[in-house]
């Protein structure tokens, strides 16, 4: 883990992705994965935790952040409540993305190797979920889980962002002075087994 410390203060980290998997020969067969994009600025390295960005809003207040970050947080918490439960034959893995343009061509750092695939697959049916989004005038949270779809037929919707809208009423933007815990997106990607 602290690899990840030493390639984000060198500001040469992109990405990473922390994948679960049950074949221990295969780790980039994953069964879940959690994506951590990184962008560098004058203030600071940023996180994003999604690959879409949408644009900063201006005048937030700390209540609404806060309002909203509980609420995500909410969501998370019901979601790992109701989904299906990971087998119990499973492993973890780090992969770390560098910037080409300002990484040295043979750069590690400790603690990690280099890869030998830089392509990823999903066991069985991939469902990809968009959580939860918080917006505030310096970054945008986004928190998206990418799981197989056996895992979601437990998943009861209604339940567990009824609460959430209840709350916020049924917004479903963000608007200037306000952060607010988006309506979470579910897609399914049809994918091909691969054997």
């Amino acid at each position: 883990m602290q690899g990840c410390f030493d390639a984000l203060e060198k500001k040469y980290l992109q990405m990473v992705i922390l994948g679960v998997y049950k074949n221990t020969e295969d780790p980039n067969s994953l069964i879940e994965s959690y994506q951590f994009k990184f962008v560098y600025t004058p203030k600071g390295p940023q996180m994003h935790i999604a690959s879409d960005r949408i644009p900063l809003l201006k005048n937030v207040t700390m209540g609404g952040i806060k309002s909203a970050s509980m609420g995500l947080i909410r969501k998370l918490f019901l979601l790992m409540h109701n989904l299906g439960p990971l087998p119990s034959d499973i492993s973890l893995t780090m992969k770390l993305f560098y910037y080409d343009a300002v990484t040295p061509p043979h750069y590690q750092p400790p603690g990690f190797k280099e890869g030998v695939a830089h392509i990823i697959h999903f066991e069985g049916d991939p469902v990809h979920v968009k959580l939860a989004e918080v917006s505030t005038s310096f970054h945008v949270f986004k928190l998206r889980i990418t799981t197989e779809k056996d895992r979601m037929e437990t998943l009861n919707e209604q339940s567990i962002f009824k609460e959430q809208e209840d709350n916020d009423g049924p917004q479903k933007k963000c608007v200037p002075g306000h952060a607010v815990a988006k309506k979470p997106k579910i897609k399914e990607t049809s994918r091909k087994r691969r054997r």
